[in-house]
């Protein structure tokens, strides 16, 4: 279903961005987009060289890079219960209710969070993990706001009725 979906959205990309395509895609991990790409550009008889650009000490094109794992996890510290259930850290969901203590395990989770997942998860590329933990910070500090305005709500609806 996906091929079908991805073969069909390269076929309808002009040939610049084709091009781009197969540039930005060669050294990320998802082959077969790329693959897809070069048939693709193959089919329409696009002529297409790179040089070969990796570095070796480059980090930012390994796909594995832990320095990225690094980064603050808005899902972990906003959502700490649902997030650690999902992610397999069963212990760390229990702490989340232990007075007092959860206040630390919250900014715990915040600054380790994407490191103590990833060491638990199936995924073998940092960038594919990180990806999914940019979608739980996003939900995270959507619920956030919501429960913010929400409370300014019941307040003002609480004012009227009294």
């Amino acid at each position: 279903m996906y091929k079908e979906f991805f073969e069909r959205k390269i076929k309808e990309l002009t040939d610049d961005k084709l091009l781009n395509l197969l540039q930005k895609t060669r050294s990320e991990s998802n082959q077969d987009i790329f693959q897809l790409a070069k048939d693709e550009a193959e089919r329409r008889s696009i002529k297409f060289e790179f040089a070969d650009t990796t570095d070796k000490k480059n980090v930012e094109n390994k796909p594995n890079d832990k320095g990225k794992l690094r980064k603050w996890n808005w899902g972990a510290f906003l959502l700490a219960p649902v997030w650690t259930l999902a992610n397999k850290l069963e212990m760390w969901t229990i702490l989340c209710f232990v007075p007092f203590v959860n206040i630390g395990v919250l900014f715990y989770l915040g600054y380790n969070g994407n490191r103590l997942a990833f060491e638990k998860s199936n995924i073998d590329s940092v960038d594919d993990f990180m990806v999914i933990q940019n979608i739980w910070g996003r939900w995270g500090v959507r619920i956030f706001w919501f429960g913010i305005v929400l409370g300014f709500v019941a307040t003002i609806v609480n004012d009227i009725v009294d």
